[in-house]
């Protein structure tokens, strides 16, 4: 089973966390942070899409890259339909 490395796993749960939080609180959250999530996010999933997210323990969490970009694309759906959009066809692409 391959893992995020430190560095990778703190992008993409951070961008999971910013894709959350803004569907909820959009005035909170600039977009321009979530287009920066998105845009890392994205980075890692075309290097290592299957990989598993670590836990703060240091092993493998069940989420993978993929998954979070799936998580992701549907919070972002309704409040930011481009950058859901951008996500998706990642996952479409990238296969």
């Amino acid at each position: 089973m391959t893992t995020l490395s430190p560095e990778e796993n703190l992008i993409v749960s951070v961008a999971r966390a910013t894709c959350f939080a803004f569907r909820f609180e959009s005035g909170e959250v600039p977009e321009s942070d979530v287009r920066t999530y998105v845009d890392e996010l994205l980075a890692v999933y075309q290097r290592n899409p299957q990989a598993h997210l670590l836990q703060e323990e240091g092993g493998p969490r069940p989420e993978t890259v993929s998954s979070s970009v799936a998580f992701c694309a549907e919070q972002l759906d309704q409040v930011a339909p481009q950058l859901a959009q951008r996500l998706r066809l990642a996952l479409v692409t990238n296969r």
